[in-house]
């Protein structure tokens, strides 16, 4: 027997999975992950890394567009001096 713990959201996630695969419960959900571990050992965790990885690289690309984006409506907008000079 094996236990381990998990978050409330975790839990829940996990039985929505179970829900839309068919599966019965968490538990063989569990024994049939840890299966498949077993079975083909460089296969999930490598399939994981590169699913992590993709997003992250995507996240850093929404930023560089998000700061050229800043960058540019920075560049554009008109400066007064004479406004800012007046009130100090």
């Amino acid at each position: 027997m094996i236990s381990f713990r998990l978050t409330q959201e975790e839990y829940e996630k996990f039985r929505r999975v179970c829900f839309t695969h068919g599966i019965r419960s968490v538990s063989e959900m569990a024994r049939a992950a840890i299966n498949l571990l077993l079975q083909e050992p460089a296969r999930a965790p490598n399939e994981a890394i590169e699913s992590r990885v993709a997003e992250l690289e995507a996240r850093v690309h929404m930023l560089f567009l998000e700061l050229k984006r800043l960058d540019r409506s920075a560049v554009s907008l008109p400066v007064d001096l004479s406004s800012t000079l007046s009130k100090t």
